[in-house]
């Protein structure tokens, strides 16, 4: 492990978001377009939260955007009657202050098992809440590959442990973003709500029976709890609204690519940009970062194991509530829908239905370039469907909306997570009803 580049990585001050605001800005003509994008790429402070690029502005025609106090006023005062702006939070800082210091105190003298799920961890404590409980039966884990930092990208095997075993597999990546801490959390948790139920503890909301989540294991299921672990801890150590990874860009000060907007299909297409500094860089060509490559080498070693075969696909990120099957590139570079969009619209429904019943949460169903509202070439959906044969695969969004977006409170996690499972017993059920 490279021991000096953590450290640099700790050491860098923390980026301050006080009175910084969450910004919606929403509007109708291509007119209000090009002034909402002229003021917006004026402000010196904004971070785009969705969508995630200036250019993805044209196809939405809303925008929610971090920004300093200043410069929110300044957004409101030169766009005028040009949009209708509402103000989603009013310090972010303040919020993300709270979180560090209740995590902080959560986690205190807490190691491996005892860490509480009703709070994020870093990714050290991840990783020792992973190996922890690692029992070698119903849940095993292996290092998959290291980032450039030198920490270690963990894949977990829930299910039979038997290689050659003939039970269809799921590969579900986490946090491939480093800034949607609900997402390695609801993973963390689905793995959690799984070995209790083995142990007959039932942690299952009304909606489903313990019965019903024990059923998962008739599949394999393999998960990257964190796809982006220096991303990740870098948003705890540094800046809690990054996104990339932390390589840096050959010729550049800029540092970081959009991991998921590093596989081929679509690469470099609307949505990835070639711009270093974005952030949906993209990179000079597909499987250029450690961590993309990390992800293709752990699924062919899965494909080519013996057994059954990788029969679905899950992207867990936040945030937005939607849940989408392919396409994610845009319709200039793949104008077709897909050949299957009918059976995976079937199936998305069901899970759409399943969720709602846990919490009442509406998740909207749709292709990614649809419902997202803007086109994403180069994810891992899109390269699992087309490239690796897997009919069914999706792009989650988590919670919520936008109340609170990236920073979705802590209490959050446990009805996310139960929302999140609902899905997933439907996954299985519908691989359990193939031949």
């Amino acid at each position: 492990m490279k021991f000096a580049l953590l450290l640099t990585s700790v050491a860098l001050s923390e980026k301050d978001y006080h009175g910084f605001k969450v910004i919606r800005a929403s509007w109708e003509s291509s007119e209000q377009t090009e002034l909402v994008g002229s003021v917006l790429e004026r402000l010196d402070t904004i971070n785009l939260w969705q969508p995630e690029s200036f250019e993805n502005i044209n196809y939405t025609r809303t925008v929610d955007f971090l920004v300093s106090e200043k410069e929110a006023f300044e957004f409101k005062r030169r766009v005028g009657n040009g949009a209708d702006v509402v103000t989603l939070i009013e310090d972010a800082g303040d919020i993300i202050a709270h979180q560090a210091t209740e995590q902080k105190r959560a986690t205190r003298g807490l190691r491996g098992a005892s860490y509480p799920y009703d709070q994020f961890l870093t990714y050290s404590q991840l990783e020792e809440w992973i190996l922890a409980n690692d029992d070698g039966e119903l849940m095993s884990s292996e290092i998959i590959g290291e980032t450039y930092e030198g920490r270690n990208i963990y894949g977990v095997h829930l299910g039979d442990q038997d290689p050659t075993s003939n039970k269809k597999k799921v590969f579900m990546e986490c946090n491939i973003h480093a800034r949607e801490w609900i997402t390695p959390s609801t993973c963390k948790y689905f793995i959690y709500m799984l070995k209790s139920a083995k142990n007959g503890v039932d942690l299952t909301p009304s909606s489903f029976s313990m019965q019903e989540l024990l059923d998962i294991l008739d599949h394999n299921w393999y998960i990257i709890v964190s796809m982006n672990p220096d991303g990740y801890q870098y948003t705890f150590d540094s800046d809690r609204m990054w996104r990339k990874n932390r390589e840096p860009n050959q010729g550049s000060q800029c540092v970081g690519t959009d991991l998921n907007r590093q596989f081929p299909v679509g690469h470099l297409t609307e949505g990835g940009s070639s711009n270093k500094c974005s952030s949906t860089y993209a990179g000079v060509e597909a499987f250029t970062t450690k961590e993309a490559q990390i992800w293709r080498e752990w699924f062919m070693k899965l494909r080519n194991s013996g057994g059954g075969d990788i029969e679905a696909q899950l992207s867990v990120h936040s945030y937005s509530q939607l849940i989408m099957p392919p396409w994610a590139t845009g319709r200039v570079a793949i104008p077709e829908d897909p050949a299957d969009i009918d059976y995976q619209m079937r199936v998305s429904q069901r899970m759409q239905s399943a969720l709602f019943n846990v919490h009442e949460k509406v998740y909207r169903v749709g292709q990614s370039r649809d419902v997202v509202g803007y086109p994403a070439g180069g994810t891992t959906e899109d390269y699992s469907y087309q490239t690796l044969g897997v009919t069914l695969s999706w792009v989650l969004e988590l919670r919520d909306t936008g109340a609170y977006g990236f920073l979705l409170p802590a209490d959050q996690i446990i009805p996310t997570a139960e929302e999140t499972v609902a899905m997933f017993i439907e996954v299985s059920k519908e691989l359990s009803s193939r031949n």
